[in-house]
């Protein structure tokens, strides 16, 4: 449904009623040990997925209306859309950014942005409430980016944190078309050096003896 979700897990499943409407669920076979903290990213994910169907739905001038419930661990639906006598939506030209929208791994050239595109960007974004968007400059987004390889070098070299992101990765080109989620190891901006060493990381018996010698800083850099 183009929404996007952390390690493109993909948490929603559909149940279509001809006379209840459309009901969404989650869908608990795609939680993720590490990301997913008491479904805390899947809902985020199902969130997201519901805008996406109520902007769709509108675009079409088959305006929804919906219910929300909190009792999904029961396996109950999340989300009940069904016919609305007219369209509502705040914002219906958002619909035509969802096919426009990609996760960008790349590193890209880092060029500073100018303070008068970031005023513009801030200015565009004030008709939404109950937000606040802080600016890094270079050595802040350094900071977080030391700290953000850090953890990732502690989640790869945790068992089942390692397993989650092995399964997350799609190695080739078919692996990538047949699975159809997960993350493109093409999409990642890695040099051959990197793409060496995120191949040795598949072996998990090499990652416990260097776990167990307390080494792999440089693993950092991948990240």
């Amino acid at each position: 449904c183009l929404a996007p979700s952390g390690g493109n897990i993909q948490p929603w499943h559909f149940h279509f009623d001809k006379t209840k409407g459309l009901f969404l669920f989650l869908d608990k076979s795609h939680k993720s040990y590490s990301i997913d903290y008491q479904f805390i990213s899947s809902m985020i994910s199902l969130g997201t997925a519901s805008e996406n169907i109520l902007l769709s739905a509108e675009n079409h001038d088959n305006p929804l209306a919906f219910m929300f419930f909190n009792d999904f661990q029961n396996n109950y639906p999340v989300a009940h859309f069904f016919p609305a006598t007219q369209k509502s939506h705040p914002y219906p030209k958002l619909y035509n950014q969802i096919g426009l929208r990609q996760t960008n791994r790349m590193l890209g050239n880092q060029t500073e942005i100018s303070k008068l595109l970031l005023n513009t960007f801030s200015d565009k974004s004030l008709p939404f409430e109950g937000h606040q968007i802080k600016w890094l400059a270079k050595p802040q987004f350094d900071q977080f980016a030391d700290i953000f390889g850090e953890i990732e070098r502690i989640r790869l070299l945790d068992k089942q944190c390692h397993k989650e992101l092995m399964d997350e990765l799609r190695w080739t080109k078919e692996e990538e078309i047949a699975k159809k989620n997960g993350i493109s190891i093409d999409s990642l901006d890695l040099t051959q050096n990197e793409r060496v060493s995120l191949d040795f990381l598949k072996r998990s018996d090499a990652l416990k003896l260097i776990n167990d010698w307390g080494v792999g800083k440089g693993f950092v850099e991948i990240f």
